[in-house]
């Protein structure tokens, strides 16, 4: 009897599979895993959306008109931030440095974006360092940033991009770099372009505070760096602020 049931014990052994599961529990927990991968795999790339394209449709402003083509620039680049733009008008903030080579060689396109847009758009500069850096040191923050606070209250009387073209004209380049324009330039600027004198003066011993906190929400929107010129088009998309009329027509298929 006891061989017997050894034998037995045996032969039920026989006739099942790893870990002591008969071949119909084996199949069945296959059965399962498959199933329970295929799960995971559908739910992780719903999750994820798929990986960004280089060149991402936009996420049209508003209601999405038929037959407008939504893609942006190849060279847009994903903040990873909420819309911030209100009402019907879409948010472009244009980031850039008087001082900065690539903004002046750029100048005209953005300038030209600026007054065609600025009315129909919430367009604003924001006025920030990057080249300028490397002039503080031989002429000094105060010499070098003061360019920066008439650029922002240029903007306050609406007479930025004026401005900005009387500075960009009398600039002067000295082995290979900008020479700070002083405030005596500075105001022949504003006053060549009608800066009213009273609101100017208001104006001045603010504005530093205005470029110091430029500097952060450009960094804040580039993800701790920041370029110029860039612009951030609906606190969405950032890109090379002379691509800033493609992006906001691939957004707002106003264009």
């Amino acid at each position: 009897m006891a061989s017997e049931s050894r034998h037995s014990k045996n032969h039920a052994n026989a006739q099942k599979g790893p870990g002591g599961m008969s071949p119909l529990q084996v199949g069945l927990l296959l059965v399962a895993v498959i199933l329970l991968v295929g799960i995971v795999y559908v739910f992780t790339t719903q999750a994820q959306g798929g990986q960004a394209p280089p060149n991402p449709s936009a996420q049209a402003f508003g209601t999405p008109k038929p037959g407008v083509n939504y893609t942006l620039p190849k060279a847009v680049e994903l903040t990873g931030k909420a819309s911030c733009s209100n009402g019907s008008q879409m948010q472009v903030l244009l980031f850039t440095d008087p001082y900065c080579p690539a903004c002046a060689a750029n100048e005209p396109i953005i300038s030209k974006f600026y007054r065609q847009y600025k009315d129909q758009a919430n367009v604003q500069f924001r006025f920030v360092s990057t080249h300028s850096r490397s002039l503080s040191p031989a002429y000094g923050i105060n010499e070098v940033y003061q360019a920066h606070d008439y650029h922002v209250c240029a903007q306050e009387q609406d007479k930025v991009d004026q401005f900005t073209k009387c500075f960009y004209k009398q600039l002067v380049i000295q082995d290979g770099n900008y020479i700070p324009q002083n405030k005596t330039q500075l105001e022949a600027c504003g006053t060549q372009v009608g800066l009213d004198k009273a609101a100017l003066d208001a104006c001045l011993p603010g504005a530093r505070a205005k470029v110091d906190a430029a500097i952060v929400e450009a960094a804040e929107l580039g993800g701790g760096t920041y370029y110029t010129p860039m612009a951030v088009v609906d606190c969405r998309y950032r890109v090379n602020a002379a691509l800033a009329q493609a992006t906001y027509c691939a957004l707002s298929g106003a264009c």
